[in-house]
């Protein structure tokens, strides 16, 4: 299993977590029909703070965890 955390940064742009989602989820893809691999691929948001995060724009997200509380995982 691949776990990923993205970062949440008050006022960042809202494309520096979607670009990398999407990024992540068509080379999943790709890799399932390519290869057969059929890999879980986790993705979380991550904060400093369990509040939710105001991003450019006003879009508001809320973090599942906190930047604490990873444990093993690979961080954008």
């Amino acid at each position: 299993m691949t776990h990923v955390s993205l970062i949440v940064l008050e006022r960042a742009l809202a494309s520096s977590i979607t670009i990398p989602l999407e990024m992540l989820y068509a080379a999943k893809t790709l890799s399932m029909v390519n290869q057969g691999n059929n890999q879980d691929l986790v993705l979380d948001t991550v904060a400093l703070h369990p509040a939710p995060v105001t991003l450019a724009g006003g879009i508001t997200v809320q973090p599942s965890s906190t930047l604490d509380e990873i444990v093993n995982t690979d961080l954008i």
